[in-house]
């Protein structure tokens, strides 16, 4: 005799009245709620191009961007444009990187500059 049929038996003899046993409810396991179906919640690829590279930033995400470039458009961060020569990430105005000649036409652009004042 089990200790569950034993304890319904004694209750059985003192009061008369058998009483159902209830099965206890499984416990419910944490972060999921009952009859949910998981899914994949980040499906977008950011398309943050790094600077430097010639590659784009590729992690998944929620929104538009990932989590850490998100930021840094919040904090008023500059995106980076590819270079209009070899479509390497730069960050600066002319759109050019080092290598295709930003520095010369920065220079160039600054005496143009200087030039136009002085007239």
């Amino acid at each position: 005799m089990s200790a569950a049929d034993f304890s319904s038996d004694v209750l059985e003899m003192f009061f008369g009245v058998i009483f159902p046993q209830e099965e206890l409810p499984e416990p419910i396991k944490p972060n999921i709620r009952p009859g949910f179906k998981r899914e994949r919640r980040k499906y977008n690829r950011c398309p943050w191009l790094m600077t430097g590279r010639n590659e784009l930033c590729g992690k998944s995400c929620l929104g538009e961007y990932c989590n850490a470039h998100s930021l840094l458009i919040r904090r008023g961060s500059k995106i980076p444009l590819p270079c209009l020569d070899c479509g390497v990430g730069v960050r600066s105005e002319l759109q050019l990187c080092f290598d295709c000649g930003r520095e010369e036409v920065r220079r160039r652009l600054k005496r143009e500059e200087i030039a136009y004042c002085l007239q």
